[in-house]
């Protein structure tokens, strides 16, 4: 969102299709005002003067004040936790459970097979790449798609009838599925989940962010 006349209340720090996405589009959904922080990827190759912003050189970076966080599913749940719950379920909420395991879901046990097979078929040169290890471990997200299916049943989202921080976090392991190509692999209910969600102007807002928003300077950030 655009933060001209208004000083930003965040900073974060995103490269395209890293796990911040999750961040930008909560942030895009729930119209926050924040100062995007556009990095090439790998930062910790590519820029890596953001070493001394983040010494894990991962993406995200969060900025509050003080507070600095990299955990994708932690931001997105700080941010409804501290400041706006419209993407959250109320603790006392019969679904609450759900929104917290869906929420979890979606990085520890979806994503972490979708960056293995990231790492060995994109990111590594040529000789360092593995076929085996990407057909396994491709197989294990299609075995956890297939569950997102079952939980997701008839429903329209993941829980309390509309779109929360579990959908979200959940969602952008499409992004990468559709980057790599699995979505055709994937439960029809899948595939109609994900379609709905990306018709959100907020989701179409984070694409053209990171179609429109130039490249963060390789000295620093000013």
């Amino acid at each position: 969102m655009s933060t001209s006349g208004k000083h930003p209340s965040f900073t974060l720090f995103h490269s395209r299709q890293s796990r911040a996405f999750r961040v930008l589009w909560t942030l895009e959904e729930l119209q926050l005002p924040y100062r995007l922080v556009y990095l090439p990827f790998p930062p910790r190759a590519r820029a890596s003067w953001f070493l001394e912003e983040n010494p894990l050189g991962t993406l995200p970076l969060f900025i509050d004040g003080d507070t600095r966080l990299t955990e994708s599913i932690a931001i997105c749940q700080y941010i409804s936790g501290k400041y706006d719950d419209r993407l959250g379920v109320a603790p006392d909420s019969a679904e609450y459970g759900q929104w917290l395991m869906w929420t979890v879901f979606a990085e520890a046990t979806m994503t972490y097979t979708l960056s293995v097979c990231l790492r060995y078929g994109w990111i590594e040169k040529e000789e360092r790449r593995k076929p085996d290890v990407v057909e396994y471990y491709k197989s294990r997200f299609v075995e956890k798609a297939h569950y997102l299916a079952e939980g997701l049943g008839t429903r329209k989202f993941l829980v309390d009838s509309r779109l929360t921080i579990a959908d979200i976090c959940v969602g952008y392991n499409f992004v990468l599925a559709e980057y790599m190509g699995y979505m055709d692999d994937l439960p029809g209910v899948v595939r109609a989940y994900w379609n709905r969600l990306k018709e959100f102007p907020s989701y179409q807002r984070c694409l053209n962010l990171e179609r429109d928003t130039p490249l963060a300077s390789n000295t620093g950030i000013t």
